[in-house]
């Protein structure tokens, strides 16, 4: 049998957490929220997040949020506290199911909510979150190229014959999306502004010390995520990412099918990897539900990325129990070889 779900009708379409945090973006932030306000989709809880900017963005947001017809929660920090602070105040400031965070910086296309909650509601497959293919612009928002790059032909997206066709909720439309193996451990995703979570999956591995991922929120969310729910690839473009001078990835360069220039520092993906490791610390219990014991161990080694990080994930009884005496062996090893911090 087959269910028809309409507005109206048997059941009703979830709500949705559209977030936008904004940091010194006073000129993109207009461009910002009314890709955020326009959307098609009609069951939406805006909250809008200024990280204390030193420039106009926070007069901007409240005469924008004035203006705008559909109620939002405006948030301004009491200290600039970094991108992952603004983004959990968002969170705690809102209470549905599924969070979609926009960059004060980046476009929404007007589907781009409607698009990701039917890819979500699919009668075939589960998953942590979303992520949507974005067009790059620049800051004249000239569009410089179609596709993110992990996100071309040559990229993820590459054919392979163990790649699972996933189509959305009642929707006519001749693209399908692509659900992820959970074991897949490289970059597969667009960026923040091209992803919708499960509120349970962020609330689950959500850092303790958001201040130490102050950029690159989206690389820490998007990979343990991924790692506890696995996630489901649009090919579809449905937003634009900006480079311009002043955001982290600013110095990238699109060369053809590949992005070359700054990548975060060892420093950054340590704090992830350690954020991380105290989560499995905090919360067992996403060790005995959620990691599959095949590739746990390599997993493990991957994030042990600094002697801190290993010594926190060898005194995780819940995870020892798990890896064999050898695996254990070898972490220790590992962290003897990494030396001082």
């Amino acid at each position: 049998m087959t269910i028809n779900y309409t507005y109206g009708n048997l059941c009703a379409m979830p709500r949705v957490t559209v977030a936008v945090c904004a940091y010194n973006q006073e000129a993109y932030i207009e461009a910002a929220l009314s890709s955020a306000f326009n959307q098609s989709y009609e069951n939406i809880e805006f909250v809008i997040v200024d990280d204390q900017s030193r420039d106009g963005t926070a007069e901007k947001i409240r005469a924008l949020v004035k203006a705008n017809e559909r109620p939002a929660k405006f948030i301004v920090r009491e200290r600039n506290g970094g991108q992952m602070a603004a983004m959990l105040d968002a969170l705690d400031a809102s209470s549905a199911p599924f969070i979609v965070w926009v960059d004060g910086d980046d476009v929404l296309q007007p589907d781009f909510v409607e698009t990701h909650v039917r890819y979500h509601l699919n009668p075939a497959v589960t998953c942590a979150f979303t992520c949507s293919n974005m067009a790059v612009i620049d800051s004249k928002n000239q569009i410089i190229a179609g596709v993110i790059p992990a996100l071309s032909n040559t990229g993820i997206l590459r054919t392979k014959d163990e790649r699972i066709e996933v189509s959305p909720l009642s929707r006519k439309q001749t693209e399908v999306g692509f659900l992820i193996d959970k074991h897949y451990r490289s970059w597969a995703w667009s960026a923040t502004s091209g992803m919708m979570f499960r509120r349970a999956v962020i609330e689950l591995i959500r850092p303790e010390r958001p201040e130490t991922i102050r950029i690159s929120a989206d690389n820490y969310f998007a990979r343990f995520a991924h790692v506890v729910g696995g996630s489901l690839i649009i090919p579809e473009v449905l937003g634009f990412y900006r480079m311009h001078g002043d955001n982290n990835f600013s110095r990238y360069q699109i060369l053809g099918d590949r992005a070359g220039g700054v990548t975060n520092t060892a420093v950054q993906l340590n704090a992830m990897n350690e954020e991380f490791a105290r989560v499995l610390q905090r919360k067992p219990e996403i060790i005995s539900a959620c990691l599959e014991k095949t590739g746990l161990y390599k997993f493990v080694r991957r994030i042990a990325s600094s002697k801190r990080i290993a010594a926190v994930l060898l005194a995780n009884k819940a995870l020892r129990e798990k890896l064999s005496y050898r695996q254990r062996l070898s972490i220790r090893v590992r962290k003897i070889a990494l030396g001082p911090e």
